[in-house]
């Protein structure tokens, strides 16, 4: 009995080989995983554009309320929407539609210290355009900031207590941002 003769034919080199174990990841397998972390970080950072974008929206929105807010304090104290003394004594001037909030020193709403900080607070947020008008003697305003999200649309807020988004056919620009604020009011 040749016990020897039948351990290595059972046992010989070419069968070891075959049952060695593979240590390691072969290099098609990690291009396969490299390619998945690459679309699941796309995916991620759309979303997280999208989200700082409604985030601008929202922060454009809560300064344009506070905004309006403000404007009635000042007009309960002081008859009209003006940043300063009375509205008998020094009529408020007219503020025609334009960038804001604007450095000027006639008496207007868009001077009073708030409002003007509350507007540039608005803008940092948003899309970057402002646009705000006033009537003459204080009896009106209007302001509106370009959202972040969608630069076809802006948020605009007036004295009749309306708060509306507006939006354009195109990407606002400071022109039709202007247009749809004549009146002191909300446009389209």
């Amino acid at each position: 009995m040749n016990f020897k003769k039948g351990l290595t034919t059972k046992y010989s080199k070419s069968s070891t080989s075959a049952c060695r174990r593979r240590n390691g990841f072969t290099l098609l397998e990690l291009l396969v995983v490299v390619a998945i972390i690459g679309l699941l970080a796309t995916v991620v950072m759309v979303s997280l554009d999208s989200a700082r974008g409604k985030g601008g929206d929202a922060g454009v929105k809560a300064n344009l309320a506070s905004v309006r807010n403000e404007a009635e304090l000042q007009y309960s104290l002081l008859g009209c929407y003006a940043n300063s003394g009375s509205c008998t004594a020094t009529v408020p001037s007219a503020f025609t539609v334009a960038t804001c909030p604007a450095a000027s020193a006639a008496v207007q709403i868009f001077r009073e210290t708030n409002i003007a900080s509350q507007i540039a607070a608005a803008k940092s947020s948003g899309g970057g355009l402002t646009s705000c008008i006033s009537t003459a003697g204080g009896k009106g305003w209007a302001t509106a900031v370009q959202l972040k999200s969608d630069k076809t649309k802006a948020w605009c807020v007036d004295f009749t207590g309306v708060a509306k988004e507006i939006s354009d056919v195109n990407a606002y620009t400071q022109a039709t941002l202007n247009a749809d604020l004549l009146g002191s009011v909300c446009g389209s």
